[in-house]
């Protein structure tokens, strides 16, 4: 499964996240505000799996070679649109 966070300026997106992934799409409505529709996206796919419950991040990784750690996703929105 594959994650990506994308602006609503990207038309196309249900039909290649349908086309990547072997699971079905389910879009997340609309009707929520943003903050809501990222929160159950994060419920839905497991993020709190690795990056904790409030998304503070700062686990080991497992998959690191390096020793890393996991990020948080609290910044987020400060990055993205």
């Amino acid at each position: 499964m594959h994650l990506c966070a994308c602006s609503r300026g990207d038309s196309d997106i249900a039909a290649r996240i349908q086309s990547a992934s072997p699971q079905p799409f389910y879009p997340v409505s609309h009707a929520l505000d943003s903050k809501e529709r990222g929160a159950l996206l994060f419920k839905r796919y497991g993020c709190h799996l690795c990056h904790g419950k409030n998304a503070e991040g700062g686990f080991k990784n497992p998959n690191s070679e390096t020793g890393g750690v996991i990020g948080g996703l609290t910044k987020v929105a400060e990055g993205y649109t």
